[in-house]
């Protein structure tokens, strides 16, 4: 585990606790008062986790050709800027979609 690797990891905690948090405060606005909190949370879990699982597969082939090509300094063995990117980016973009659709079955 490198300094990389726990970068990623405060990451990934602050970009979660944050969309948990924005799902919680909708949930809590909510119009529709018939719908429980888990249903929809994981009903949206399926297909974000396959819109999340396409947008890493692009990106990690996009990362890789670009250390090949540009960047042969970086090792693609051990986790370096360009995973903590990746991962960043999707994370903020699956989260952003998560929050965008509770929302809109809540009110």
């Amino acid at each position: 585990m490198n300094g990389y690797d726990v970068i990623d990891l405060i990451l990934f905690f602050i970009i979660n606790v944050i969309a948990i948090y924005l799902l919680v405060d909708i949930y809590k606005k909510r119009r529709r008062k018939e719908l429980d909190f888990f249903l929809p949370f994981f009903g949206l879990v399926i297909p974000l986790f396959l819109r999340n699982s396409l947008w890493t597969i692009l990106l990690t082939i996009i990362g890789s050709i670009y250390i090949v090509l540009f960047a042969p300094y970086h090792s693609l063995e051990e986790t370096n800027i360009i995973d903590v990117s990746i991962n960043a980016i999707v994370e903020i973009v699956m989260n952003i979609m998560f929050v965008h659709y509770f929302k809109k079955i809540y009110y």
